[in-house]
């Protein structure tokens, strides 16, 4: 159990007013070429935590007990159906009759044949980025997935649209554009342009993360450049489903929903290793040999994982703050993805109630950003 009770018990409202910042990651600057940023969108659980920092700085040690979750989106007239990554088992297609895009089968497993679907069709491609609602999870979680009642999603692109911007020349130092130079003995500064990304999010959709402390409903800068946004916090009440939803354990089978971080300072994993300690076997393929328990090291044991469906790993970075203009990085570390599933040997709980030890730690444990954060799936297998 973690130390710190974890209770995601309000939903944080994001409206954008207007663009907000999408660029992250890697930044390319070839010599005469146009240099352009890396994409990111939407804004981590770590951008939002710095509205509460900034709300709450006097507060010493008032946000110990902060966790967030996220990001998510939703229509905004229904925030509480707000929409989570597709878990990866299910194939999605388009329905072209109804431009359209939904479920039509899921991928199973067994020991014999790995993954595979339980139909005859020749295409297995699926279309990647999508969201479900959350008020269909319970439909994921059914044995079977029938064509009669097919289970819609909605891609990235028809939620928000990247919106490349020109900037002029950097510093040579920083990422900061060329402060004129009042000094007339030296040359003009001039140089190349390099894009950055804004991102518009449909009019009709906000931003959804979940928190176990209330924010205070209004206007507020967000992100990089410090867009507006308007913000209000809604209390999930104890006998919603999304609760009850939240509360249900892992059992053998789940998809997280938010990148996940798992391993040591040296290591990234792609599960989590109890007490920080390096389990026998290579980070790579950490699939081939189960995971035994260590008694020595007083935890209860490493997951047991028998099946894995996921993609290539993310980069995962935030800022830790600080004091001045000196702002402090974490590590850099590489993230499972959202949508990740897993099959374990022994039942797993709720993710409120999975071990401190399993999260890294750097400032605070990766627990209080949503790291990992899963909700129960079925996996049927079939010899």
């Amino acid at each position: 159990m973690t130390d710190e009770k974890c209770s995601l018990q309000y939903l944080i409202v994001i409206k954008p007013l207007g663009m907000l910042y999408g660029s992250a990651g890697p930044f390319l600057s070839p010599e005469n070429l146009v240099g352009r940023s890396g994409n990111r969108f939407p804004p981590s659980t770590a951008t939002v935590a710095g509205l509460y920092g900034a709300k709450y700085w006097q507060e010493k040690g008032s946000l110990d007990d902060l966790f967030i979750v996220g990001p998510f989106w939703a229509n905004i007239d229904k925030p509480a159906a707000f929409y989570v990554p597709t878990p990866l088992n299910f194939r999605v297609q388009r329905n072209i009759a109804n431009d359209s895009y939904e479920i039509v089968e899921r991928w199973q497993w067994n020991e014999s044949q790995g993954w595979h679907l339980s139909s005859d069709t020749k295409e297995k491609k699926s279309l990647n980025n999508s969201w479900v609602s959350i008020d269909n999870w319970h439909q994921l979680q059914a044995p079977e997935i029938t064509s009669t009642s097919p289970i819609p999603v909605i891609p990235s692109t028809k939620i928000w649209e990247y919106h490349p911007h020109l900037h002029p020349k950097l510093e040579d130092d920083e990422r900061h554009v060329v402060r004129p130079i009042e000094d007339n003995d030296l040359p003009a500064q001039q140089g190349s342009l390099f894009l950055e990304n804004a991102v518009q999010l449909h009019p009709d959709c906000c931003l959804v993360y979940l928190s176990s402390r209330k924010l205070q409903t209004g206007c507020y800068r967000f992100g990089g450049e410090g867009h507006l946004v308007d913000i209000e916090c809604h209390e999930i009440p104890p006998e919603s489903s999304i609760a009850n939803l939240m509360q249900q354990p892992m059992g053998d089978c789940f998809s997280i929903l938010t990148p996940a971080v798992w391993g040591t300072q040296r290591l990234s994993y792609r599960f989590p290793t109890p007490g920080g300690k390096e389990p026998p076997q290579s980070p790579l393929y950490p699939l081939s040999n189960t995971i035994q328990s260590d008694a020595s090291n007083n935890t209860e044991s490493f997951w047991s994982i028998s099946a894995l469906m996921t993609e290539r790993p993310i980069p995962f970075r935030f800022r830790l703050g600080g004091g001045g203009k000196t702002k402090r990085l974490s590590r850099g570390r590489y993230a499972v993805p959202a949508g990740t599933v897993y099959r374990v040997d022994t039942e797993i709980p709720a993710w409120t109630q999975w071990q401190k030890e399993w999260f890294p730690h750097e400032g605070y444990s990766y627990q209080h950003w949503g790291c990992g954060f899963a909700l129960p799936l079925t996996l049927p297998t079939n010899s």
